[in-house]
């Protein structure tokens, strides 16, 4: 019966090594896996950001599309057809008399100032280097 219970002994026994082994593969099995979490996560939170501003984005582009469809319809009406026949290239409806008036010098000043100032800063450009 004593040798029985040393041969049961002997089979229990596990070395030093084979258990520093397997908790050391637990260990970094842990570990990896916990690694995988967090890049995993992180791709998340960053796939989730990149949804959140392209719904805003969809958001922002419906409403301009409702917009434009807005818009598409009241050019489609006779009326604004009509008004900007007349304002825009000066039509006139048959039989009608129409009386225009020259542009004032404020209208004529507002398209040119623009213009004007860039040959303002090209003219001192130019003196600048002595050209002018």
């Amino acid at each position: 019966m004593i040798t029985s219970l040393k041969r049961f002994k002997k089979r229990k026994e596990v070395s030093f090594f084979w258990l520093f082994f397997l908790f050391f593969l637990a260990f970094a099995l842990v570990m990896f896996i916990l690694n995988l979490n967090f890049k995993i996560s992180k791709e998340n939170a960053k796939a989730e950001n990149e949804l959140n501003s392209l719904k805003k984005e969809v958001q922002k582009l419906e409403l301009e599309k409702k917009n434009f469809l807005i818009k598409i319809s009241e050019i489609k009406t006779k009326e604004y057809l009509e008004r900007v026949g007349r304002e825009d290239f000066d039509l006139k409806k048959q039989g009608e008399n129409v009386v225009s008036f020259p542009a004032t010098e404020k209208e004529q000043g507002k398209k040119t100032p623009q213009k004007e100032e860039k040959e303002n800063l090209w003219g001192k450009f130019l003196k600048k280097i002595g050209i002018r």
